[in-house]
C-alpha cells in the first residue's frame, strides 16, 4: 500500500496482513502519521480516532441533512491537513444515532458488559417527537468523566459492522488500566472476529504496555522516525543502521532509502516483546518496586556483612542510594548446589535481559570457583570482569574489620593473626556440625555472628577494597 506524505511522513510503506497491527515508538517517530495515511488510504470503509475525544454531546436533533453533517465529518477525518495540529475524534453520541437499531444494540450490550448501563431515551419524556439522549448509569455523557467519554468514542466505532478499518490513536488515555485491559481484549476479539463481533482491521498506536498484544507478538511494530530533526544523508543512513543494531534485536537493520523517514520494526520473539514492554514500562525496574541492581553472594552473613558496608557508603555520602539487592544462593557448607544454584539465577537473568548488564557477584575462593565464575561471565557478558569477582579468602569473616570484631568481643584487642586463626576453627566446626566457636562465643551461627559484628561497624575505611568497588560499580551501572 503507498501511504502518501503526510505530516512528514515519506515513502512507499507495505503494511503486513495483520488484522491488527499495535504501533509504538518515541514521540513523533511517526505513529500518527501512519494512522492518518492508512485511513486516508482506505476511504470510507476507514475511519480514525484522535485523542481528541473528550467532546461529545448530551444530545442530538434529527434532520434530513442529519446523514450529511456525519459524513462531512468523516470526510474531514479523511482529507487531514498537515497545517492543522490534531482532527477532531468522531462524536460518539452523533454516531450511534446514525446507525440502524439493530448496530446499536450490539454497542449497548458490550458497553452494559463492561463499562456502565448505557440507556436510549427522549430528552422529555412527554414528548416522543423531543431529541434522543444517552445516560451512562443515569448520568449524561458530558458528566461522565473522560474516561467514560474517552471507551464509548472507541467502541461506537470499533463495533460498528460498516467500518472494515479502524485506526486508533492512543486507546490508553484517560482510562485507568483495569479498564485498558478490558478494551485491549475487546479490540483483539473484534480484530479476530470473535464472539459474532464485525471483524475489521484495527492498527493502533500507543504509549501503554497494556496494548501491545503479548500473545501474537508478531503485531507488534517499532516506530522509528530518527531523521526528524536531520537532512537524510548517506551519513545518517549509515548511523542509522548502527543505531537499529544497537537494539538488540537479534537480526540485520534494514537498509532504508534516503527520502524515507519512518520505518516499522516488527517484535519478531520473545525477547524482544519483553524489552519492548520493558521500555514502555518506563525502563527501570525500579519503578516498579524492583530492584535498581542485584549483587549475587554465597551466603546469608555475606548478604548481611555486604548490605552494612553499603548502608555505610551510603550515609557518608559515597554512593548515591539505590534499590541495591543482594541475593544469596546457598552457603559455605553446600558449594555444590550454590553454585548449580547462582548458574540457574544467572540463566534466569540472561533470558530475561532487564539485569543482564548491570547484575553483579562476589564469591569466595578456592573451593574451584573460577569455573563458575568464567560461565557466569559468559551468560552476562561481563567480558572485563568488573561484575563477577573472586575474593582471595574462602570465606567472608576474614574480611571483617579487626576494630568491628574488638567491640563485638567487648573491647578484647585482637591481631590479625588471632581473627584469622579464629575463622579457620570457627569454619572448620561450622562445615560439620552448622555452627561454630568464636572467641568466647560458643556454638554461634556464621549469620548470627555476621549480625553481631556488623552492629558494631561504624567505619568501612578498611574493608576489602575488592568489596568495596564492586558496591561502588554496581551502584554506578545500576537503574
Amino acid at each position: 500500500m503507498d501511504l502518501r506524505a503526510i505530516k512528514g511522513f515519506k515513502g512507499n510503506v507495505k503494511l503486513p496482513d495483520n488484522n491488527l497491527i499495535v504501533l509504538f515508538g518515541q514521540n513523533n517517530s511517526g505513529k500518527t502519521s501512519i494512522l492518518l495515511s492508512i485511513n486516508k488510504a482506505y476511504g470510507n470503509s476507514s475511519d480514525y480516532i484522535s485523542p481528541l475525544r473528550f467532546n461529545i454531546s448530551n444530545s442530538v436533533t434529527i434532520d434530513h441533512n442529519f446523514d450529511n453533517q456525519i459524513q462531512r465529518a468523516h470526510n474531514d477525518r479523511s482529507n487531514y491537513s498537515p497545517n492543522r495540529a490534531e482532527v477532531q475524534a468522531p462524536d460518539a453520541i452523533k454516531e450511534i444515532f446514525n446507525l440502524d437499531d439493530h448496530k446499536r444494540e450490539k454497542i449497548k450490550e458490550w458497553h452494559n458488559r463492561y463499562f456502565g448501563k448505557l440507556s436510549i431515551k427522549r430528552s422529555d419524556e412527554k414528548n416522543r417527537y423531543s431529541p434522543p439522549e444517552i445516560r451512562i448509569d443515569g448520568l449524561k455523557p458530558t458528566q461522565q468523566g473522560s474516561g467514560s467519554r474517552a471507551v464509548l468514542s472507541i467502541l461506537v466505532k470499533l463495533l460498528d459492522p460498516d467500518l472494515e478499518v479502524l485506526c486508533i490513536d492512543e486507546p490508553e488515555l484517560s482510562i485507568e488500566p483495569k479498564t485498558q485491559r478490558i478494551l485491549f481484549d475487546l479490540i483483539k476479539q473484534v480484530s479476530e472476529g470473535k464472539e459474532d463481533l464485525p471483524q475489521k482491521k484495527i492498527i493502533l498506536a500507543t504509549h501503554s504496555h497494556i496494548f501491545i498484544d503479548k500473545f501474537d507478538y508478531q503485531n507488534n511494530f517499532k516506530v522509528v522516525n530518527k531523521y526528524l530533526f536531520k537532512k537524510p544523508t548517506l551519513e545518517n543512513i549509515i548511523e542509522e543502521k548502527e543505531y537499529h543494531q544497537s537494539l538488540d534485536l537479534n537480526r540485520e537493520a534494514p537498509i532504508i532509502d534516503p527520502p524515507r523517514e519512518t520505518i516499522f520494526l516488527q517484535v519478531k520473539n520473545e525477547g524482544e516483546l519483553q524489552q519492548s514492554v520493558y521500555d514502555l514500562l518506563g525502563g527501570s525496574p525500579a519503578d516498579l518496586f524492583f530492584p535498581s541492581n542485584i549483587i549475587i553472594v554465597e551466603g546469608k552473613s555475606d548478604e548481611v556483612f555486604l548490605k552494612r558496608i553499603y548502608e555505610l557508603m551510603v550515609a557518608k555520602g559515597d554512593v548515591k542510594q539505590k534499590k541495591l539487592a543482594f541475593h544469596y544462593a546457598g552457603g559455605y557448607d553446600k558449594t555444590k548446589y550454590s553454585t548449580e544454584s547462582i548458574i540457574q539465577i544467572m540463566k534466569t537473568q540472561s533470558y530475561i535481559p532487564v539485569y543482564k548488564d548491570k547484575i553483579c557477584g562476589i564469591f569466595d575462593k578456592p573451593n574451584k570457583k573460577e569455573k563458575l565464575i568464567r560461565e557466569i561471565r559468559d551468560f552476562v557478558g561481563d567480558d572485563e570482569g568488573n561484575r563477577f569477582i573472586l575474593l582471595s579468602k574462602k570465606a567472608i569473616e576474614y574480611y571483617y574489620p579487626l576494630n568491628a570484631v574488638q567491640k563485638t568481643l567487648g573491647g578484647r584487642p585482637v591481631t590479625p593473626k588471632q581473627l584469622e586463626k579464629e575463622v579457620d576453627k570457627f569454619l572448620t566446626q561450622y562445615k560439620s556440625q552448622g555452627d561454630g566457636d568464636f572467641f568466647h562465643f560458643k556454638s554461634i551461627k556464621k549469620v548470627d555472628l555476621s549480625h553481631r559484628v556488623c552492629s558494631h561497624i561504624d567505619n568501612y575505611k578498611t574493608v576489602n577494597d575488592k568489596i568495596i568497588k564492586l558496591i561502588k560499580h554496581a551502584v554506578s551501572i545500576s537503574y
